[in-house]
């Protein structure tokens, strides 16, 4: 891994800061391995992973424990998700697994979600 926490696609997609932002870097990578000045080293890929709350890491077992009772009781399941969000309300995976199933609606949450952003960028900007 050469980069972490950014969000962002490569392909031609265009969503937040992607492959305007994004897609040059990989290119100057691909076309500069090591010496690309796009490629930061472990000291500093350390320094820049995100810590989690103490409720953000205890969001992350809570969230599997629904995935586990998903084939077996779905409304456990979703009661696990309900409370992974709300320990971990920024995380949009969360979000979008308890959305599955709902008979379609899980474009018009997305976008109310989204919506409710305001100026708060969807993914945070590319670090160059």
């Amino acid at each position: 891994m050469l980069r972490v926490n950014e969000g962002a696609y490569t392909g031609f997609r265009q969503i937040g800061s992607s492959t305007t932002d994004y897609l040059p870097l990989v290119r100057d990578w691909v076309a500069n391995g090591a010496k690309s000045p796009y490629i930061w080293s472990a000291t500093e890929m350390t320094k820049r992973i995100r810590k989690q709350s103490s409720d953000e890491a205890l969001a992350d077992p809570t969230f599997k424990l629904g995935v586990y009772f998903f084939e077996r009781d779905e409304a456990l399941a979703r009661s696990y998700w309900q409370k992974a969000q709300a320990l971990a309300p920024d995380n949009w995976n969360y979000h979008r697994q308890d959305w599955i199933g709902t008979e379609g609606l899980a474009g018009p949450k997305f976008r109310a979600k989204r919506s409710a952003l305001g100026d708060k960028p969807y993914y945070a900007p590319i670090e160059k």
